[in-house]
C-alpha cells in the first residue's frame, strides 16, 4: 500500500434506491478523484441532478471544463445523462457495454446519449484493466453485462478520512440490502451478480453504491457488518401554497441503517 498514490474521493451526488407510483426514481451517486495530474468523474447522474452536480463542482471551485476523465460505470440513462457538460473530457467506458449497447434494445439506454459519447474523446477498457496507477477497472457483470466497478486502491475521502480499498460499484451494488445479502433486483443474472457483490467486498473495504450513500464493510472472523457512513433522505419539498398529507411542506424518507 505504501507504493500505491493516495487519490482523495469526494462523493458529489449520494444516489438513492426506491420508485414510485409514478416513475423510477433513478437517483444516481456521482463521485469526484483528484490526483495531482486529473479530476475525475465517476458517472455523471440523472438529468434531474444536473443542477446539483453543478452547484457541488462549484461549490469545490470547479467548472465543468476542469473534468477531463468520466469513468462510466455502464451506459443507463440515470448515470450518464449529463455526459454533454463534460465535452472536453476523455470518456471510459468497457468494451463490452459498447458492444452491448449497440447489439441489444435495453429500455434504460437512451441512445442519442450514447450518440452523443461517440462525439467525444474515448477509451474503451478491457476487463479488470487499470486506468492510471492506483486506480483500476474491475468487471462486475449482471446488471449490465459490461458493468464496471472502479477500485481505488488506496483512497482517502475529501474530509481526510483513510477509506482503504474503494469501489464505485455503480448498479453492480445498487444500495445497502444488496450490499448486504447479495440478492439483487434488476439483473440479467441474479446468481452472477451475487458473486460480482462477493468479488467487490472481498477486494474493498469501502463502497459506493450506484444508489446509495458510502458504505464501509467491517470483518472480523465469524461476521461481516455493513455500516453507512452517513444517513441518507430523500427529502420532496413542494412550492409555496401547496402541500401534502395534512399540511406538510416537505415529506422526508430517511433509509434505515
Amino acid at each position: 500500500m505504501c507504493n500505491v498514490p493516495k487519490i482523495t474521493v469526494d462523493v458529489l451526488l449520494t444516489g438513492f434506491p426506491g420508485s414510485s407510483n409514478k416513475m423510477s426514481l433513478g437517483i444516481s451517486s456521482v463521485a469526484l478523484a483528484r490526483t495531482t495530474d486529473h479530476n475525475i468523474l465517476f458517472d455523471t447522474a440523472g438529468f434531474g441532478s444536473r443542477g446539483m452536480l453543478l452547484h457541488e463542482l462549484e461549490t469545490r471551485n470547479l467548472v465543468p471544463g476542469d473534468v477531463d476523465m468520466v469513468l462510466v460505470s455502464h451506459l443507463h440513462f440515470d448515470h450518464i445523462a449529463n455526459i454533454d457538460l463534460f465535452p472536453h473530457a476523455q470518456f471510459v467506458v468497457s468494451e463490452e457495454e459498447w458492444r452491448y449497447v449497440h447489439a441489444n434494445y435495453d429500455l434504460y439506454v437512451q441512445m442519442p446519449l450514447i450518440n452523443t459519447i461517440n462525439l467525444y474523446r474515448k477509451r474503451f477498457l478491457k476487463p479488470n484493466e487499470e486506468v492510471l496507477p492506483g486506480l483500476s477497472s474491475m468487471s462486475t457483470p449482471g446488471h449490465t453485462p459490461g458493468g464496471t466497478t472502479y477500485i481505488i486502491e488506496n483512497c482517502v475521502s475529501a474530509q481526510g478520512d483513510c477509506w482503504g480499498a474503494t469501489a464505485f460499484a455503480g448498479d453492480a451494488i445498487k444500495n445497502r440490502t444488496e450490499l448486504r445479502t447479495g440478492t439483487v433486483g434488476m439483473t440479467y443474472d441474479k446468481e452472477l451478480s451475487a458473486q460480482t457483490i462477493e468479488s467487490v467486498k472481498k477486494r474493498c473495504n469501502t463502497i459506493i453504491p450506484g444508489h446509495d450513500c458510502v458504505m464501509k464493510v467491517v470483518r472480523d472472523d465469524a461476521h461481516e457488518s455493513i455500516l453507512p457512513l452517513k444517513d441518507n433522505s430523500f427529502i420532496v419539498t413542494f412550492q409555496p401554497q401547496l402541500s401534502a398529507n395534512q399540511g406538510c411542506q416537505s415529506i422526508s424518507i430517511t433509509l434505515d441503517s
